[in-house]
Formats: C-alpha cells, structure tokens, sequence
C-alpha cells in the first residue's frame, strides 16, 4: 500500500514512555497511535531517546510525516498572564519586561511566546498569555528530534495541549468551570479552564515514581490524592477559583488505574469522566484492538493535543 503524506505527528515525550499520534488534517482522521516504554534512567542520554523515536515512527507509523509537533512539561516553563495598556507602543517590549520582572532575571536563559487574549471590559487594554521555555530545554528536545531525522516543526506546552484536546471534543462543556487532572507515573497537573481561557496550573510530583504493583503502590496513591484535594480546596489562590468545578476530567497514564480514580474520587466527593481525546475525531483502530485502543485513549490525550497543533500557531 502506497504511503499517505502529510501527516503531522503529536509527541509526547515521557519520562517513562514515548507516546504518538499521527493525523491527517485534510481528513481530520488518526491514523495510528503507538505508545513506547523507555528507560526511566535514559531520559538524559539524548542518542538513546532520538533511537526510540525513529524506531517508533518507522514501526508504527502509517506516513511520512511532514511535521513534528512536541512540548515542554509544564514545570519547565513560566506561563504568566500580562495586561498591557492600549496606549503603549511596543507590546512585547512590555511583555518581555513583565516577564523579567515576574521572573526575576533576565530573559538570556528563555524563549518566549505570548499569545492576545482579548481586551479588558473597559478597553482600555489588551491582556496576553506569555510563555517563557527554559533554552536549555527546549535545545535538548530539537538535537533529540534532530537525532530521529526529523525536525521539531511546532513547540507546545502540555498543559494548552491537554486543554486543546478538551475543547476539541466537549465544545458543550468549554463555558463550564472545567479542572484537567493529567496524572503520569511521575507527576500529576491540574489545569483550569473556563470559556476557551486558560487560567492556570499547578505541578506535583511523588516522592518517587508510581508503580503499577508493589508495596508501595496504596502509599504513592495516598500521596498524590492527597496533594490533589488540598489544592482542590485551597481557596486563596482566585486565579484558580473564580467559579467552582463543575467539571472534571482526568487523562494520562493513571487514567487507566482504578484505584487511582477511585481514590480521587473519594477523596474530592466528585464524579471524575476519563477523557477521550479521540471522542470527535476520525478514528477506527483495528476491529481487534477496538476495546484496548479505548482503554487507552485517556493515556494520549496530551499527543493528540498536540497532532492537532499546525506549523505556525503559538
């Protein structure tokens, strides 16, 4: 069969795993996901990591992809909201000195993307969405990609690609007061979202890796819950509690574990709803794969998030 061309692929790239997705945008359709164990103690050594990715896409992969689109955890990054006048002259002069300010140094150290956000209810300025990536990081993701033969065509963040992927498939729920939960074997992020904006998120990470098995298992979930509903009910933070949650959704390799969710659920007295990144989408795994490939899709929902992204966008 004669390959498609010009797919675009959504990397996610773990500490613990590789996750793929790969869409055609003419026809809004997925055409293959594959996820890929990595060694934890690797994630440094560059050679290694570009090895698994080129032999991710050339196994599993149905094209050839015109474009790679990949992200920054969301703890490497400083998102920082930024109001600018409408009378001043030079936005991103303003942006980049609110930034340094709000950092605390200069910007040698960082790249930054800034996005409009419309104006405030008087019009008397415009609000932006600054993004400041770590160089250091952002330089180790291309050589990585580099490395795989390919370029790194678009740069996210994986918490906008977790809220993208959620717009995308419950555009009933956007105007409600929405809380991401996206739960990995080494961290866990909360994200808020109401009417398409982005309001925030916080990080957490377990005192050591979450295991699917072992003696440890009941502690870490323990840990990460508990973590999880103080923040819940911290109620000093109006950034992030403008409205009450009505709405919530977890993605994400715990996504999958029962106890997890049903430990969470517990613990916050909320109905949790796993999300499907593929709920909207053009996608039709294998008949025989079919019952695993949705117990999986909460696990890809930050890939797809990111497929979804084209060459250009902030």
């Amino acid at each position: 069969m004669a390959k498609k061309q010009g797919s675009i692929i959504g990397l996610d790239m773990g500490r613990s795993s590789l996750k793929l997705v790969e869409f055609l945008p003419q026809r809004r359709e997925i055409v293959s996901v594959a996820f890929k164990p990595i060694d934890a103690t690797r994630i440094d050594d560059e050679a290694y990591m570009s090895s698994k990715i080129k032999e991710c896409i050339s196994q599993t992969m149905k094209a050839s992809p015109s474009e790679i689109v990949a992200c920054v955890p969301g703890e490497y990054t400083t998102v920082h909201s930024v109001q600018v006048p409408n009378d001043e002259d030079n936005a991103q002069d303003f942006i980049y000195w609110e930034l340094e300010q709000y950092l605390g140094n200069a910007l040698d150290e960082y790249f930054v993307d800034y996005v409009g956000m419309g104006s405030n209810s008087k019009e008397t300025s415009r609000f932006f969405q600054a993004v400041a990536f770590r160089k250091s990081e952002v330089e180790k993701l291309q050589r990585i990609i580099g490395g795989a033969g390919y370029a790194l065509s678009v740069l996210d963040v994986d918490v906008f690609a977790s809220q993208n992927i959620f717009e995308v498939n419950y555009p009933d729920q956007i105007s409600s007061s929405t809380l991401i939960i996206k739960a990995d074997l080494h961290g866990a992020k909360l994200v808020w979202t109401q009417r398409g904006e982005f309001l925030g998120f916080k990080h957490f990470a377990p005192s050591t890796p979450f295991s699917s098995e072992g003696p440890n298992r009941a502690k870490q979930i323990a840990e990460i819950t508990e973590q999880l509903k103080a923040e819940l009910a911290n109620k000093k933070n109006p950034t992030f509690c403008r409205e009450a949650v009505t709405n919530m959704l977890v993605c994400g390799d715990l996504a999958r574990d029962e106890d997890f969710v049903a430990a969470l659920e517990s613990d916050t007295n909320s109905v949790l709803s796993r999300l499907n990144p593929f709920k909207e989408l053009n996608y039709q795994p294998p008949k025989d794969e079919e019952a695993v490939a949705m117990q999986i899709a909460p696990q890809f929902a930050t890939a797809t998030g990111l497929a979804l992204r084209r060459g250009g966008d902030c």
